[in-house]
């Protein structure tokens, strides 16, 4: 998806919405439950997502402000 703004400004569609946020769920449990895998802690799943998330707000700031400055 391709936004020139920041991306909480466009709402995804319910269906996408629905589809990520049960992914993130499903994945998460698979992790934690050790499933195929050897379980990671949920304090390191909790701490890999909230690096995921500065890194999203990071990158989105820094691609808006080139934007801007591109007169994109």
């Amino acid at each position: 998806m391709r936004e020139r703004r920041h991306f909480w400004r466009s709402r995804p569609s319910g269906m996408l919405l629905a589809s990520s946020l049960g992914d993130l769920v499903a994945v998460t449990l698979l992790a934690a439950l050790g499933v195929l895998m050897a379980a990671i802690p949920l304090s390191l799943i909790a701490a890999t997502l909230a690096v995921m998330l500065a890194y999203l707000l990071f990158v989105d700031v820094v691609k808006v402000r080139i934007f801007r400055a591109l007169h994109v």
